[in-house]
């Protein structure tokens, strides 16, 4: 990382899965995205995102599955927002620099899910518990 980007948390669903990791974002008004699996340590998806707008972008994901996705996105701020898209295997949606109480909120859940976060970090738990 360098003097001119900034490291941002982000949650996403994607497949029905829960994914976490980071975005870096640049000067320029783009950046990479790398998360793994909450699930499956050895599922993960990497990409890469661009403003195409003063608050709007792309993020362009392609997991080591095969799936790709093509996920569009607003900021709520300049190191804050979400998106959504689809992948082959369903919807897709993401969140960075959301704390995950608000980023739940922006996620799209795989029915009967929520959003947890724990002592072992974020998963889905059944949203009847």
């Amino acid at each position: 990382m360098g003097l001119f980007s900034v490291k941002l948390p982000v949650i996403a669903i994607l497949h029905g899965d829960l994914f976490v990791g980071n975005a870096i974002a640049y000067l320029n008004r783009k950046g990479t995205i790398d998360l793994q699996s909450v699930r499956d340590a050895s599922a993960r998806c990497f990409g890469s995102f661009r403003f195409t707008e003063a608050t709007t972008g792309v993020a362009d994901m392609q997991c080591n599955d095969g799936a790709t996705a093509r996920l569009s996105f607003s900021a709520l701020s300049s190191f804050s927002g979400y998106g959504s898209g689809s992948t082959p295997n369903g919807p897709a949606s993401f969140t960075f620099g959301l704390r995950p109480e608000v980023a739940g909120l922006h996620l799209i859940l795989p029915p009967g899910k929520k959003l947890v976060e724990g002592r072992e970090g974020l998963r889905l738990e059944s949203a009847q518990s």
